[in-house]
């Protein structure tokens, strides 16, 4: 038995975030004691890495997620600029009439596409930062899930959520680009067309 005797000490050190402090000092210090052969020096992702490895899998997981919802994203903006300009074919023929060259023809439209994305970015971003605040200010209780389960230590029933600003950024820039950059393709297939025949198209 310990019998009240210390079995672990633990050290804070400065550090920029969890696991990045330098153990040099301490190092120095246990060695110097005399005592390195009785005492063992542990780092952060020693003594926690169960904690690690489910943290891996669960930013594995967030990265699966976010690469599903973008290729949902970008089909769904693909379909909607594709329709968009297609159904435009008639008024490309008349500003190739009116005399405007192709490339201010597909500037006009990327453009176009490049502000319905980035609308569609500032809706969705308006959305989601009220969703989040809500989450890291109120999380989800589930801890009625948790009143029959012994897990052997103590496990919080609120569920809160963290402001994520690159991923937030990073999806919004996607979004525009790939606007911009989808409605380029329809409308290069109908500037292949003579003026005539997409003034026919119905």
């Amino acid at each position: 038995e310990l019998l009240g005797a210390a079995s672990s000490v633990y050290v804070k050190l400065p550090e920029f975030s969890a696991g990045t402090a330098d153990l040099g000092d301490v190092e120095s210090v246990l060695l110097d004691s005399g005592r390195n052969d009785e005492l063992r020096l542990l780092s952060f992702q020693e003594m926690n890495y169960a904690i690690n490895e489910m943290t891996d899998i669960k930013d594995s997981f967030t990265s699966m997620f976010l690469f599903l919802l973008s290729i949902i994203a970008l089909v769904g903006i693909s379909n909607t600029m594709l329709m968009s300009v297609l159904e435009r074919q008639k008024e490309i023929g008349t500003l190739r009439a009116l005399g405007f060259r192709n490339s201010e023809i597909r500037q006009i439209f990327m453009l176009e596409g490049a502000g319905i994305g980035l609308i569609g970015a500032l809706g969705g971003l308006v959305l989601s930062t009220i969703f989040v605040w809500l989450l890291t200010t109120y999380g989800i209780d589930y801890s009625f899930l948790l009143d029959k389960i012994d897990t052997g230590y103590r496990i919080e029933g609120v569920l809160y959520g963290v402001w994520e600003f690159p991923v937030m950024a990073n999806i919004a820039v996607f979004a525009v680009l790939v606007s911009g950059l989808v409605a380029y393709l329809p409308t290069r297939k109908i500037l292949k067309k003579t003026v005539t025949e997409c003034l026919r198209h119905v």
